[in-house]
């Protein structure tokens, strides 16, 4: 399924995306459970169209509006 998200939205607790995806220009943060890297990203930019693809919750967005797609 997915989840669209639009300005001062955040995303449901528990739920667990694999790609997040700008419809229009985007501003997010979130937080990333993987073994090693980054734990979070916050105030991260996104492009109109940009595809992100990894393990994200809790997921913020600060301005324009995204696709998650949950896993």
């Amino acid at each position: 399924g997915l989840r669209i998200l639009s300005a001062a939205g955040t995303s449901v607790v528990g739920e667990n995306f694999c790609a997040i995806q700008a419809i229009e220009s985007s501003v997010i943060s979130c937080d990333i459970n993987a073994i090693g890297g980054d734990a979070s990203v916050s105030s991260l930019t996104l492009g109109a169209g940009v595809v992100i693809y990894g393990n994200f919750d809790n997921i913020t967005v600060t301005s324009g509006k995204i696709i998650s797609y949950i896993r």
